[in-house]
């Protein structure tokens, strides 16, 4: 009898996997100045909740990759 496991991530290391992969996205120009980063499009993207989503966007913008232009809206900015 086989059983079949899922490898659960801690939430932490499921940020910083979404936060490298965005960062790393910025950089290489698959995310240009202006792209809207919506955070359920990210999730469904990366198969997680909004959650650590939303924790590397704020991270993004703490580093000056993105801006909140509204309460509702972040965007890639010019780097």
């Amino acid at each position: 009898m086989s059983s079949t496991t899922a490898k659960i991530e801690p939430l932490g290391a499921v940020r910083e996997r979404v936060l490298a992969t965005l960062r790393q996205d910025i950089i290489a120009g698959r995310l240009r100045p202006g792209d809207r980063l919506v955070e359920r499009e990210l999730a469904e993207r990366f198969g997680v909740s909004r959650v650590p989503v939303r924790e590397a966007i704020r991270a993004l913008v703490a580093e000056g990759f993105v801006l909140f232009e509204s309460a509702r809206r972040t965007v890639v900015r010019r780097l």
